[in-house]
């Protein structure tokens, strides 16, 4: 399974979401303030959840995994060092 997180603008709208998505069977849990992480399986659910999301005027993004998280880390390491001592025109 695959967690993707999507975020809120307001009460109203995470609690109309949760509502929906149990309905849908999606299993998920909340993160304060006001964002949901979803668990899916597949990319048919992730449109489907995108769908629902976008019609409870939410934003659905991935979670990053641990190895693009490190990826990450080490990409910014080595463009510091690279880029340190260029001054910007």
């Amino acid at each position: 399974m695959k967690k993707v997180e999507a975020t809120f603008g307001n009460d109203f709208a995470i609690e109309r979401a949760e509502e929906r998505l149990s309905k849908e069977g999606f299993k998920f849990y909340r993160k304060p303030p006001l964002k949901l992480v979803i668990y899916v399986r597949d990319k048919d659910e992730i449109e489907k959840l995108r769908t629902l999301i976008h019609e409870s005027h939410g934003y659905l993004e991935p979670i990053p995994t641990l190895r693009e998280k490190i990826t990450g880390k080490i990409m910014a390491f080595f463009s510091f060092i690279l880029y340190r001592g260029k001054k910007k025109d």
